[in-house]
């Protein structure tokens, strides 16, 4: 395999790899806000 082509492909992974890692943050941030929001409202008074 030539250097030039290994680079790309390992660069197009990173970029993949980076776009899966931006979702997932995502998903976890949401959930995180949803699970203090639940426990906030199920606080007794």
């Amino acid at each position: 395999m030539e250097p030039s082509k290994a680079v790309k492909e390992y660069k197009d992974e990173l970029i993949k790899a980076q776009e899966k890692n931006e979702r997932l943050t995502t998903l976890v941030g949401k959930v995180t806000v949803e699970k203090e929001w639940l426990a906030l409202c199920s606080v007794p008074p």
